[in-house]
């Protein structure tokens, strides 16, 4: 019989380190592919098998099975069902045989695991490898990283609705974006209030258009500093979620309501809309400590917003859901293996 109760699930994958992935692929958003990242950031070592690509999370591919110059302890086969029987037979030609085969969720086939465990090798069939995991093992830190923006910049408005419809994939890939708030206008030396020129705007635009997100950019350059200063009270609030649902609200009043952003006796009466309350010495204050996030940031070579600090590297810009995906599962990877400071 398949292995199926937890306290078996879990000995297994306490006790494999190397993990065959037979079927792997190198789209970020591939379940072949999402998986193995995801326990190749819990400390396993994926050997990638495809007769079609040659590296994959920065191993090399194997073409098959049988050219495997070592066992692993685990196969995870993402293959069809009338596929199974072939690599049963590339399995059982290892010596020594691995401890496990781990069949994704939807893969069943009868035979195979008759033939595996008549082997001695324990069988895991239409499971998850990455949800047992997560739900048995937990999970590790989030990694937090630092995202510079801007209220009165339509291209951080996009990436906000970018990043929040890539949610489950952040949190799929342990990351915790940490949104820092700078004023553009100290960096760039745009004057404040004058007209945006238009073909600043027509960018914006196409930008928007290019990532599925409809927006008109404001004609202005707003002072965004007191809406800005709000953010950081917010998440000092101590009210749970405070500082994202602040920014949902001057993003949706700005670029959704068209309206300008808030003042300062704005902020104060948002935030008490909001449910928690801001008072206007500690406004102030923060507006101080936006002019130092704001140093801070130039001086790691920051010059626009959105600004990704991924180590010390500023990527700039919003790209695709897949691609942001590929670059941050990348830097993530990396980050947690220690080469990257």
């Amino acid at each position: 019989m398949p292995v199926q109760h937890d306290e078996a699930l879990r000995a297994l994958l306490e006790s494999v380190r190397t993990i065959a992935v037979v079927g792997i692929k190198a789209g970020a958003g591939d379940d072949a592919y999402r998986v193995p990242a995801y326990m190749q950031r819990h400390g396993y070592r994926i050997v990638p098998v495809s007769p079609k690509l040659d590296t994959v999370l920065d191993e090399p591919c194997v073409g098959s099975l049988d050219a495997l110059t070592e066992t692993p302890d685990l196969v995870n086969l993402f293959r069809a069902a009338a596929h199974l029987p072939a690599h049963v037979d590339e399995i059982l030609a290892l010596e020594p045989h691995p401890r496990a085969v781990w069949m994704q969720l939807g893969i069943r086939h009868e035979e195979a695991v008759q033939r595996l465990e008549a082997a001695g090798i324990e069988v895991i069939e239409d499971r998850c490898l990455m949800v047992d995991h997560g739900r048995l093992l937990g999970s590790t830190p989030p990694l937090r990283i630092p995202v510079h923006y801007d209220f009165a910049s339509t291209v951080c408005y996009v990436a906000h609705r970018v990043l929040t419809r890539m949610a489950p994939a952040l949190d799929e890939l342990g990351i915790e974006l940490a949104w820092t708030p700078v004023d553009l206008i100290s960096i760039t030396g745009y004057p404040r209030g004058v007209e945006v020129p238009e073909e600043r705007r027509a960018n914006a635009r196409r930008i928007g258009v290019d990532l599925g997100v409809a927006v008109e950019p404001p004609a202005y350059w707003m002072d965004s500093r007191p809406a800005a200063a709000g953010a950081l009270l917010a998440a000092r609030s101590g009210r749970i979620g405070a500082e994202a649902t602040w920014r949902e609200r001057i993003w949706t009043a700005v670029f959704e309501e068209r309206r300008s952003a808030p003042t300062e006796a704005e902020v104060v009466t948002w935030a008490g809309q909001l449910g928690f309350a801001i008072d206007p010495v500690e406004l102030e204050r923060a507006t101080g400590e936006l002019d130092e996030l704001t140093g801070e940031a130039r001086e790691a070579q920051v010059t626009g917003v959105p600004t990704f600090m991924l180590g010390r590297w500023p990527f700039g810009g919003i790209q695709t859901e897949e691609t942001m995906a590929h670059i941050l599962e990348r830097f993530a990877r990396k980050a947690r293996r220690g080469e990257i400071s």
